[in-house]
């Protein structure tokens, strides 16, 4: 296959609210050939991709993004947090299969802690937020959930791990099914606002040693001017 990697890093904090302005009006600030949705849609047209496994659905922002693109996949999606599944199942209960779990890497349960954001972890926040409570999730492998998902599909699935830290032992409990994904799009932290989180070196360095390359690294958020993440597409080969 063809190399596709593009590595781009946005300007200002103002960015990311503009582009996303701009693209609804179907124009562009950058090249369209180095957009994260263009890179996306490019690789699950490629690959052949019909069903996306997407984990740390938070509210479905990736899976609306996906409809955006006129991505049409057959979705699972897992996420814990019973604020998030609420919004989650008023958006799209009609088309996901939605499940109120945890993936972590030994399956057991966990302390989810929450801040009142869509966006709650398995990790707890270093800088001691106001209104920081937890609860006990119930959890399952990576593995357990592709199993769950249909082995028959493994080779045509969109892997997402978007889970606020917890990204690498996502990725570690998924056994078999590492093995046999063909594309994966995997969030890294930038700045580490949760305890013992993922780093990007890492996440890369346990890909690349599944045989996976990189499709892509986009750095779409912001704080005060530095990328808190990244997004980046890992292609099978």
């Amino acid at each position: 296959m063809k190399e596709q990697t593009m590595v781009r890093l946005r300007d200002s904090k103002l960015t990311w609210p503009i582009q996303r302005f701009i693209e609804k009006l179907n124009l562009a600030l950058i090249p369209k050939k180095a957009s994260f949705e263009y890179q996306l849609k490019y690789f699950i047209e490629l690959l052949q991709i019909e069903y996306l496994l997407d984990i740390g659905a938070h509210e479905g922002e990736f899976i609306q993004r996906l409809d955006r693109l006129q991505c049409s996949l057959d979705t699972v999606a897992y996420e814990p947090s019973q604020n998030a599944v609420k919004k989650l199942s008023e958006r799209f209960a009609s088309k996901v299969d939605i499940k109120r779990l945890a993936i972590t890497e030994d399956g057991r349960t966990s302390e989810l802690w929450d801040t009142g954001s869509p966006f709650a972890s398995l990790k707890k926040r270093k800088d001691k937020l106001v209104g920081q409570n937890s609860e006990i999730v119930r959890s399952i492998t990576l593995q357990e959930a592709a199993i769950d998902l249909g082995k028959e599909k493994w080779g045509k699935t969109l892997l997402k791990v978007d889970v606020q830290g917890s990204e690498l032992e996502v990725l570690r409990s998924g056994g078999e099914f590492i093995s046999s994904v063909p594309l994966v799009v995997a969030e890294a932290s930038l700045q580490m606002f949760y305890e013992e989180a993922s780093t990007l070196k890492d996440i890369i360095s346990f890909m690349t040693e599944s045989s996976f390359s990189i499709g892509g690294i986009h750095t779409p958020r912001f704080n005060n001017g530095s990328p808190l993440d990244c997004d980046i597409i890992f292609i099978r080969g």
